[in-house]
């Protein structure tokens, strides 16, 4: 849902942006939002990366294994 926002509020500045109407104070304003919407954007991407990438861990209890009996094959 955070990737459709942040790309519709970057379409919606762009096209601020190309009308001929917006004035230099609100293109100057719009610049800014884009930029930060552009950079909340990338760090989004990153995260979702990051969070792809990441090695499930799996911890294993030996104090619930019976005697005698070994660890599953995790690998």
């Amino acid at each position: 849902m955070e990737r459709y926002i942040h790309s519709e509020n970057i379409a919606l500045f762009k096209r601020r942006l190309a009308d001929p109407k917006t004035t230099d104070s609100e293109r100057k304003t719009i610049q800014k939002l884009l930029a930060e919407e552009e950079a909340n954007e990338a760090q989004g991407r990153i995260a979702r990366t990051n969070q792809a990438n990441r090695t499930p861990c799996v911890t294993a209890h030996l104090s619930t294994k019976s005697p005698g009996t070994s660890l599953p094959n995790i690998f």
